[in-house]
């Protein structure tokens, strides 16, 4: 996302119906993959390139996190081969550095280190949560304002960047290779990562779809981005970057490989309805959208734990993909990257998360993994705009959870890798 200023709508994965976006794009399709050249890779280690870009600066207040161990990671098993477009991610993968936020687990679920008004913030928060809706993204629809992520390849066409809105000394490369198929989310973001042949992300806001594909010669005109450094090797967040928060557009995102195999074995990105003046590592800004009224509010960057035990989450009477978000929650978190919608950040709650995009596949003529996914689990289709939409679950509040008696918000040194 582009800096604070600009008002956006965002499609989430657990949001509720008045959060949906408008907007819409398109582009034609054909049964055809584009084939990332990178050779098999350990997961996390990707090619030799470059890893440029750093963390953003810890908020004030907070120490300059300190090198780390990376920790042990669930996905440690090599990738079968390389990433492809229209094609689902080996459910063994995830990207970024095992020692990046997205990836390293909470060190102390027991009894950890909160935030000083974390009760205060979910009570404001939870304080009128009336349910979310879990939903796929599907492309075309005009609420689909997730991150899709594409491979390019060294024979993909060379096009040149131009960033017209929200420029920075960190933006996106100014040649970089594209697949002629690639399409921005339909949704109003337009949101489009191009992971380079040299493993470098360049993540680009309000793209403009080229209505064919592309061509070598063309200019690919973005509203704000950044060179979000290497997609394997990297940390996952940068300053100036394509979300408002500054995470990489790959950043814990909810994935339909992950549902169907039980695990998220990373962090998940989060958005708010609205945000607070202040703002927390590994965010690297204030949030665009403001939340009036009474607070504490949410600041962007906030670390928003789940702390019901994985026993106690294995032994609710709900779905497998269910627990596997809440078990996301509980061993990772997830962190609050971004704001839009509604002027009252109870109007979704804390628990507002994404999911993988369907300009990840209907653009290279397969049908998305999430919607194959929703389908073979009686999710209730819904039409959205000229795409269907599958719903999950209306006002999502798995067994009755009392939101509010189980999300915390975490002290920004587990981020930083300080305690």
């Amino acid at each position: 996302m582009p800096p604070m200023q600009t008002v956006r709508a965002l499609a989430v994965l657990t949001s509720i119906a008045a959060l949906a976006a408008c907007g819409g794009g398109g582009g034609s399709t054909v049964p055809t993959a584009s084939v990332n050249p990178v050779s098999p890779v350990q997961v996390q280690q990707g090619p030799s390139g470059p890893t440029a870009t750093a963390a953003p600066s810890p908020a004030a207040g907070h120490p300059t996190p300190a090198p780390t161990a990376p920790a042990s990671s669930p996905s440690a098993a090599p990738l079968s081969g390389a990433l492809q477009n229209g094609v689902e991610w080996p459910t063994n993968f995830v990207p970024y550095a095992s020692s990046s936020i997205w990836n390293r687990p909470v060190r102390n679920t027991t009894n950890p280190t909160l935030l000083a008004n974390s009760a205060a913030i979910v009570a404001v928060a939870e304080s009128g949560d009336r349910g979310t809706m879990i939903r796929s993204s599907e492309f075309g629809a005009p609420d689909a304002v997730s991150h899709p992520v594409v491979f390019a390849s060294a024979s993909d066409p060379t096009v040149t960047t131009h960033c017209a809105l929200y420029c920075n000394p960190a933006t996106v490369q100014s040649t970089i290779h594209i697949p002629a198929k690639a399409r921005p989310a339909s949704g109003s973001d337009h949101h489009l990562g191009v992971v380079q042949p040299d493993g470098t992300e360049d993540d680009m806001w309000l793209v403009t779809d080229p209505g064919r594909d592309w061509r070598s010669g063309d200019t690919v005109t973005y509203g704000g981005g950044a060179n979000c450094g290497n997609f394997y090797t990297g940390p996952g967040v940068t300053t100036n970057a394509a979300t408002a928060g500054g995470a990489c557009l790959a950043a814990g995102l909810v994935r339909a490989a992950e549902l169907r195999n039980g695990v998220i074995p990373h962090a998940l990105f989060m958005t708010i309805a609205c945000a607070a003046t202040n703002y927390v590592y590994p965010a690297s800004q204030q949030g665009d959208n403001r939340c009036t009224g009474g607070g504490p509010h949410v600041p962007f960057g906030a670390h928003i734990w789940f702390s019901m035990s994985d026993s106690a989450i294995d032994a609710l009477a709900i779905q497998p993909w269910e627990k596997a978000i809440l078990h996301a929650l509980h061993n990772y978190g997830g962190y609050t990257m971004d704001s839009g919608g509604q002027t009252l950040d109870h109007a979704t709650g804390l628990v507002n998360v994404m999911m993988e995009d369907g300009a990840q596949f209907n653009p290279f003529g397969t049908t998305p993994a999430m919607t194959s996914y929703a389908q073979s689990q009686g999710w209730t289709p819904s039409q959205m705009g000229p795409s269907t939409e599958y719903i999950g679950s209306q006002n999502w509040d798995p067994a009755g959870i009392a939101w509010g008696n189980y999300l915390q918000v975490l002290d920004p040194c587990y981020a930083q890798g300080t305690c």
